[in-house]
């Protein structure tokens, strides 16, 4: 999509976690952080051996703070190991695999937030993890920098920006 916009095909493009383009802006509009749920039947707090007992649900493309790949993060705190790995290609499939008690996994928190108040999933405390959220998920408008003050872009963001802040991400 970046690249369809370089090239002028599209006018703006959203994005997570772009890599800077010297034509580019990359402009931030809404920021969430990426947290481990699990289905509600499972403890709310339970152990890294615990964890490991239960399929992991991943979106490994997708990205997370300065442009790394989300089973990076995985891997590098320690969420993985030996354990059935599914690996899906959008969060609302992964969110939908938690619910139905597939395994455990990583969800932005805007995507986790219906099923959490549903009571279909719930938050984990895994001991050994941080008790802060895993990692930055920032969606970013992004267009040319020959477009900038276009009142055009600038009303497609604020739109988008809005529907963000309000929870309607559905559109997405």
């Amino acid at each position: 999509m970046l690249e369809m916009v370089r090239s002028s095909e599209l006018d703006i493009a959203f994005t997570i976690s772009p890599r800077p383009h010297s034509a580019m802006i990359h402009q931030a509009i809404y920021s969430d952080q990426f947290s481990i749920y699990g289905p509600s039947k499972i403890k709310k707090s339970i152990t890294m051996n615990d964890l490991r007992k239960f399929p992991f649900i991943l979106v490994p493309s997708a990205s997370y703070g300065d442009g790394q790949r989300l089973d990076q993060l995985a891997w590098k705190t320690g969420l993985l190991s030996k354990q059935t790995i599914h690996e899906l290609d959008s969060f609302e499939a992964a969110k939908e695999f938690i619910s139905a008690g597939v395994g455990v996994g990583l969800l932005p928190r805007w995507v986790a937030k219906p099923a959490l108040e549903a009571k279909k999933i719930q938050e984990l405390k895994v001991q050994g993890v941080s008790k802060e959220p895993l990692g930055p998920h920032t969606f970013h408008a992004s267009y040319r920098k020959t477009d900038r003050g276009n009142p055009a872009i600038l009303a497609v963001i604020s739109e988008a920006s809005g529907f963000l802040k309000l929870g309607k991400q559905s559109w997405i």
